[in-house]
């Protein structure tokens, strides 16, 4: 998704819809949901508690290859290609990217840190994993790692928090809104009302209501609009829509 915002012509990136990519995350996790479900029936996966070692199979090595290596590899070339192409394309002097560029090309790197991180975590467990299958390994080097493994999750807010300013301001609204109740302005928004900018992140707290970030171009021209009076922590002005382009 990340490729084809920034690399591919508007009309391919208009493919990739709402329903299209939740419906293809769902039956990734449905498929993966389904495959642990008979490992652990048939007992033929690695086993976490009682650790029984059963060497490596041709069957381990398979699994590993089709769901670790194969999407590891191929995220990676994706995010080579992306970084490679938006490079050539800055190094034209006549290229001049919309603000818009510059917003998905910070989340897609936010994106990749994440991806990267997910090896520093998860890669001292998974060779753990390959030398307990033939040698014996400690119980606490084990079960330590794998606590690393899964603390990975837990990392994910602050990557997001500290790289990507939109997300930033966003956990900021939030914070003054559940701590302070001040500094955050609602309003009522219209089932059909023109889609916002891609980098402008919303936070929904209560139904019906929708709270924006302080770079939010909308808020921008409300404050620009209003002068000195767009100083005021809150507003009830409706924002002006604009277009992602």
């Amino acid at each position: 998704e990340n490729y084809s915002r920034l690399c591919l012509s508007p009309e391919v990136y208009a493919k990739w819809t709402t329903a299209r990519i939740t419906t293809a995350i769902l039956s990734i996790w449905v498929i993966c949901t389904v495959f642990c479900g008979l490992q652990y029936v048939y007992d033929l996966g690695p086993d976490y508690c009682r650790r029984k070692s059963q060497g490596i199979v041709l069957y381990q090595a398979s699994v590993a290859f089709l769901f670790f290596i194969l999407p590891a590899f191929l995220t990676t070339v994706f995010y080579a290609f992306t970084i490679r192409q938006v490079r050539l394309a800055r190094a034209h002097p006549s290229f001049k990217p919309p603000v818009a560029f510059g917003w998905d090309y910070s989340l897609m790197l936010t994106n990749m840190y994440s991806y990267f991180l997910f090896f520093a975590f998860w890669l001292p467990f998974g060779i753990i994993l390959f030398v307990g299958s033939i040698n014996k390994v400690s119980p606490k080097l084990f079960y330590n790692l794998a606590w690393l493994a899964l603390s990975k999750s837990c990392v994910n807010n602050f990557l997001y928090c500290t790289v990507d300013r939109h997300f930033r301001n966003a956990y900021i609204n939030l914070f003054h809104y559940c701590c302070c109740k001040t500094t955050v302005a609602f309003s009522r928004r219209s089932r059909g009302e023109v889609a916002r900018p891609s980098g402008d992140v919303r936070v929904h707290i209560i139904p019906g209501y929708n709270m924006y970030s302080y770079t939010s171009p909308q808020r921008a021209a409300d404050r620009a609009s209003k002068g000195p009076a767009g100083k005021r922590l809150t507003q009830s002005r409706q924002p002006r829509p604009q277009s992602c382009r």
